[in-house]
């Protein structure tokens, strides 16, 4: 894991009463999320680039993979 994602899994982590459960490396797809709360459905990609690399973008002849919020409620 990256040091921002460690980051902010150490906030994140953790089952209170108080504060929604987010899920580390979750799977929609293709697309493998940082971290995903399913209460919320919000999705959260720290370090988008790590997973989307340059010769993907070129073979999908477009940027960053689209918005997956689409999929949700399927």
């Amino acid at each position: 894991m990256t040091e921002p994602v460690v980051m902010l899994w150490s906030r994140l982590r953790g089952r209170n009463a108080d504060r929604p459960t987010f899920r580390r490396q979750h799977v929609i797809g293709s697309i493998i999320l940082d971290f995903y709360c399913p209460s919320a459905k919000l999705a959260i990609e720290v370090d988008g680039r790590t997973h989307w690399s340059d010769e993907q973008q070129a073979s999908a002849g477009r940027g960053p993979p689209p918005a997956i919020a689409p999929r949700w409620g399927r």
